[in-house]
C-alpha cells in the first residue's frame, strides 16, 4: 500500500483535499467513490520524480519519437510488452532505462497508465490523461498517434520561438566579446601614448582609459566571476522555483509579453481541442492544461478549472480571468454553445499558431537590424573617442 495526497470534488461542487492509502490511483478513486467523492488528482507521497539538480532527463523529442514508434508497433498487432521491448532496443541513455521500467511494470500487472504515472518528468499529464482514455476505449495506437502529432507541432512552435530569439542573443554575446577585447587589448596599446603626451584627456576618453586599465588589472577576477556566473546560471536553471521566477519576470517585458501571450493561447486552445477530441472530460482536460500553458498561466487555468468543477460554463469562467485574448474566448464560447468545443478549440489553436509565427517573423526582422545598429554605435563610439584623442596628440606633436 502507498500513501496518496488527493484532490476531490463532492457532489455539491466543493473541492476537498486529503491523504489516503491505496495500492494505486485507481484504488484512491474507488475509495473516494465509496465516500461519494469524485477524484480530481492524486499524487503518490514520497515518490521519486527525478527532479534533482543532476537528474538525467529524457529529451522531449526522443520521447516523441518513441511514442510514434510505439503507436506503429501497436497498430501492426504487437502487444504492449512486445512493442516496449522492441522500442527499447533502439533507445539510448535514460529513456531506454525508463522504457524498460515501463515494460517491467506492465509485466508485473500494472496498467500502461499506471506505469506512465511513475515518470512524470518524461511523460507529462496530457499524455497520461489521453492514455487513460485510450485504455478505456481500446484504441491506444490511435491516441498515441494523435499525441505524437500534437507534440511535433509543439516542437515546431518551440523552435520558432527560440529561433526568433537566438539571433539577437548571438549578436549581443558577440558584441560583448568584441567590447571586452577592445577594452583589454586595443585600448591599452594607445593608453601610454595618450598619457605621455602631457595633454589632459577629455572625460569620455578618461573614462574609457580608466575602465580599460581596471579590466586589465582584474582580468583573473573577471574571468573567475564570469565562470561562476555561468555555472550558477546553469545550476539555477535546474531549480524549478528559480526558473519559474525568471520566466515570470521575462514574460513581463514589452517585446516578450505579446509573444508569450500568443504562445500561451496557442498551447491552451490546441491542447484543449486535442484532449476533448480524444474523450478526455473537460474538468480533467483543464487540470492537465495547468502544466501545459506555463508558469504564467498555471494559476489562471486552475481558477477556470475550479469554476467549471462547480458547475460553471467554460466561457463564463474564461471571462473572469485574463487568460486568453477576446477573439479566442469568443471562439470557445461559440464552440461550447454549439456543442463543437473540441473542433473550435483546435481551429482557434491553428489560428493563434499562425498569429504567433507571423509575430515572430516581424520581431526577427526588426530586432536583428536594431541590435546591429546599437552594437555599431557602441563600438564605433569607442573607436571615435580613442581616434579623436590620438588625433589631438598627433596635432600637438606636429
Amino acid at each position: 500500500m502507498a500513501r496518496f495526497a488527493y484532490t476531490a470534488m463532492s457532489m455539491d461542487g466543493r473541492s476537498l483535499s486529503g491523504e489516503t492509502e491505496a495500492a494505486d490511483e485507481n484504488g484512491v478513486a474507488s475509495e473516494l467513490g465509496r465516500r461519494g467523492l469524485i477524484l480530481v488528482e492524486a499524487k503518490r507521497l514520497g515518490a521519486a520524480t527525478g527532479a534533482g539538480l543532476f537528474a538525467r532527463r529524457a529529451d522531449p523529442r526522443a520521447v516523441t519519437a518513441f511514442l510514434g514508434e510505439l503507436s506503429l508497433m501497436l497498430k501492426s498487432g504487437l502487444t504492449i510488452d512486445e512493442a516496449l521491448l522492441l522500442a527499447s532496443e533502439d533507445l539510448k541513455g535514460g529513456l531506454r532505462d525508463i522504457v524498460r521500467t515501463l515494460r517491467a511494470d506492465v509485466l508485473a500487472g500494472q496498467s500502461f497508465v499506471q506505469a506512465l504515472q511513475r515518470h512524470p518528468g518524461t511523460f507529462p499529464p496530457e499524455i497520461v490523461a489521453m492514455a487513460r482514455v485510450a485504455e478505456a476505449t481500446g484504441h491506444l495506437d490511435r491516441v498515441l498517434a494523435v499525441v505524437v502529432a500534437q507534440r511535433q507541432r509543439g516542437h515546431i512552435l518551440a523552435d520558432k520561438v527560440t529561433g526568433a530569439l537566438r539571433y539577437p542573443a548571438f549578436l549581443l554575446v558577440a558584441a560583448a566579446g568584441v567590447l571586452v577585447f577592445f577594452l583589454t587589448h586595443v585600448v591599452p596599446q594607445f593608453a601610454g601614448l595618450i598619457g605621455d603626451s602631457g595633454q589632459t584627456p577629455g572625460s569620455m576618453v578618461a573614462t574609457v582609459l580608466a575602465l580599460s586599465a581596471w579590466m586589465a588589472e582584474n582580468s583573473d577576477l573577471l574571468g573567475g566571476a564570469a565562470i561562476a556566473v555561468l555555472s550558477g546560471g546553469l545550476l539555477a536553471a535546474r531549480v524549478k522555483a528559480i526558473r519559474d521566477g525568471f520566466v515570470r519576470s521575462a514574460t513581463r517585458l514589452p517585446l516578450i509579453s505579446g509573444i508569450w501571450r500568443l504562445r500561451r493561447t496557442a498551447l491552451f486552445t490546441t491542447n484543449l481541442g486535442t484532449l476533448l477530441s480524444q474523450g478526455v472530460p473537460l474538468v480533467e482536460a483543464l487540470k492537465v492544461l495547468e502544466s501545459v500553458v506555463g508558469v504564467d498561466g498555471e494559476a489562471l487555468v486552475a481558477a477556470v478549472g475550479d469554476d467549471v468543477r462547480r458547475g460553471g460554463r467554460l466561457s463564463e469562467a474564461l471571462g473572469r480571468v485574463d487568460l486568453l485574448p477576446d477573439v479566442a474566448a469568443r471562439m470557445l464560447r461559440i464552440g461550447e454553445e454549439t456543442g463543437e468545443l473540441a473542433t473550435v478549440a483546435s481551429e482557434a489553436g491553428a489560428l493563434y499558431e499562425k498569429k504567433l509565427t507571423e509575430r515572430l517573423d516581424r520581431v526577427g526582422a526588426l530586432v536583428g537590424p536594431i541590435a546591429i545598429i546599437v552594437i555599431a554605435v557602441v563600438i564605433g563610439g569607442l573607436m571615435v573617442t580613442i581616434m579623436s584623442a590620438l588625433m589631438s596628440v598627433n596635432q600637438l606633436v606636429s
